[in-house]
Order: structure tokens, then C-alpha cells, then sequence
């Protein structure tokens, strides 16, 4: 399980980067909620264990998560059970094996995986995501001293959701190999995904990441996809469109410079964000439902729907299943 949390760490490392390749169809089952993280998992047909989902939201730039997750070496001081992680092969950047250490509770044995690494950006969503993958067939000679695992598929996404706030997914399948039941092994991998992100945030508040944040080559890419109205426009259009589904939707973004223009003076910010959502929102109200202005303020400002919005922005359409056109058949009904 531990390997699982590496896993991510090297998709991490790779750059910055949530979802697995499993069935969409399955839906998702809160496990945990507390201390601003979430962790949800669903059973994936014809394997043994529980596939995990670990969502938090980071006081921090994507180019600084970035940084902390490209430095193997301090991955034992937040990743949960790692006992140490080094590059085995860079290609660059964005494409690495890591070889990652794990302990495990007496009487079972450590456990070691190695990890490839890749990661991609997707601009026009303003996300990175870090596909993972055990090696099987590493060059990296076997110690005895441990067990490796070598079963681990996953993902690990940063997502923009503000210039200093950065939503973290990360999406972990694997057997740790540990001839355990099941349900203890859920419970352990649970936890773990609990507890790394834990750690990542931690660590993102530290002044060495911060700096180095700050000379990334990555930074430039994101200042200037801020500073671009067709960029904005593309990211905030499908980033409604995940918890509006009407193509009216990207109507709306593509016509009203109001919805970009609030986000580009405040220079990206969250609150920016939230109130650019909103006035998609009232747009679509208006041009969906015929609501005439005072129905539509009165909508947007509901207090609960001001919650579900921060809701969805936060931790996603899926995790919150918060959708625009439900919310309003329940509460105006029309």
C-alpha cells in the first residue's frame, strides 16, 4: 500500500499532475472527510482491492507542488510510510523511474516498487497529471530484504483553481502484496492516501518550495496562460461545463467578456474565480430557464448555492455531484 503512496509521489515528482483509468461507471463512496481532505474509493471489477481517490485543496501555486514533488530525497519527510525514494533513470523533467522504500507495520516485511513516471500538461483545462505504473521488469536487481510490489496503476492531477490555491487528486490502485484481507488492506491504503496528502500540504508551506517555485520553468507557462483571454476562456469553459452540461454553457463563455475579464483583474485569484463562476451561472439561468434579474441574483447569492458552487469549485463535479440545473428544478422549480 505504501508503495501507493509512492507511486503518486513519483507521478508527483514527475511534475505536477488525479484520475485512474478504472470504469467511469463506478461511482465513488466517501470514506473519508475531515481536516480539508477527502478520500473516497470503489471497487473495481475482477481485482481484490479497493481503488482509492484522495482530494485536497492546497494554499499553494501549482509550480510549488511541483517543486516538492521533484525532490525524491525529501519524500520520507511527508509521504506516508516512506522510508526513501531515489531517481533510478530521469529522461527529463517530466519522464523518470524512482526506485520507493516503504515500511510496514512487524510482522510483514518492507516493501520496495519501482515507479514510472510520466507527465503531461493540459493547458486548455489547466491541469498536470502524472501517469504512474509499476515496472515489473525493472532493471533495478531485487533486494531481499524486501518485497516489491509490483501491481500499481494510478494517477496524480494539480488543478488550478486560483493562482495560490491548487486542488490535488490523486487516484491509487495497487496490491501491496501483503496476504492480508482485503479489508485491511483498504483500510491501510485509506489511510495512506490520507495521510500523504496531509504530508504534501505540509510541506507545500515551506520556504525552500516557495523559492523554488518561484524560478521554476514552469511559472512562466502559467502566468502567461492567466494573461491569455482565449485561455482563460477555454479553462473556464470546461470547467463549467463539468457541473453544467448544457453546450449553452460554452455559448455563454465564448460570447461574455465579463466571465474572463473578472478573473484576468483579479489576477487569477480564487475569489476571481468564484465570482466568474457565478456570473456564468446567472447568465445560464437566465438564458436556460427565462429567469428574469431579480430571480437570478436571488439565485446565484443563495447562500446554499453559494456553498454547493464553493463545493464544486473545491473538490470537483464528481466527488460533490453538484449540478446547476437539479439544484434549481429543487429549489425553484422550474
Amino acid at each position: 500500500m505504501k508503495r501507493i503512496e509512492i507511486t503518486a509521489l513519483l507521478g508527483i515528482a514527475a511534475l505536477i499532475a488525479t484520475l485512474i483509468t478504472a470504469a467511469p461507471a463506478l461511482c465513488w463512496t466517501t470514506e473519508l472527510n475531515t481536516n480539508g481532505i477527502r478520500v473516497y474509493s470503489r471497487q473495481p471489477a475482477k481485482f481484490p482491492f479497493k481503488e482509492y481517490r484522495g482530494i485536497v485543496v492546497i494554499d499553494a501555486k501549482l509550480e510549488v507542488l511541483g517543486e516538492v514533488l521533484r525532490d525524491p530525497a525529501a519524500f520520507p519527510q511527508w509521504m506516508a510510510n516512506c522510508t526513501s525514494a531515489s531517481i533510478v533513470t530521469k529522461i527529463d523533467r517530466n519522464n523518470m523511474t524512482l526506485r520507493i522504500v516503504l515500511s510496514m507495520p512487524a510482522p510483514v516485511s518492507d516493501r520496495d516498487i519501482v515507479v514510472e513516471a510520466k507527465t503531461v500538461y493540459d493547458l486548455a483545462t489547466a491541469r498536470g497529471i502524472v501517469k504512474l505504473r509499476a515496472l515489473a521488469d525493472s532493471a533495478v536487481p531485487a533486494d531481499t530484504r524486501f518485497v516489491r510490489i509490483t501491481t500499481f496503476a494510478g494517477q496524480y492531477l494539480l488543478e488550478y483553481i486560483g493562482r495560490e490555491k491548487t486542488r490535488v487528486v490523486y487516484t491509487l490502485r495497487t496490491d501491496p502484496r501483503v496476504g492480508m484481507p482485503a479489508f485491511v488492506v483498504n483500510s491501510y491504503v485509506k489511510d495512506y492516501a490520507y495521510k500523504t496528502l496531509d504530508g504534501m500540504r505540509r510541506m507545500a508551506a515551506m520556504g525552500k518550495y516557495v523559492a523554488a517555485g518561484a524560478v521554476s520553468p514552469d511559472r512562466p507557462i502559467f502566468d502567461k496562460t492567466l494573461k491569455d483571454p482565449a485561455a482563460l476562456r477555454r479553462i473556464m469553459n470546461a470547467r463549467m461545463r463539468e457541473f453544467i452540461r448544457d453546450p449553452l454553457v460554452s455559448e455563454i463563455v465564448a460570447t461574455d467578456a465579463g466571465i474572463v475579464n473578472i478573473v484576468m483583474r483579479g489576477g487569477g485569484s480564487f475569489a476571481s474565480v468564484k465570482e466568474s463562476f457565478k456570473r456564468g451561472c446567472a447568465l445560464y439561468l437566465a438564458k436556460k430557464h427565462g429567469y428574469d434579474a431579480r430571480t437570478v441574483e436571488a439565485a446565484v447569492n443563495n447562500t446554499e448555492f453559494e456553498r454547493e458552487i464553493l463545493n464544486a469549485i473545491l473538490y470537483g463535479s464528481e466527488a460533490g455531484r453538484f449540478d446547476v440545473d437539479s439544484w434549481i428544478k429543487k429549489r425553484i422549480g422550474k
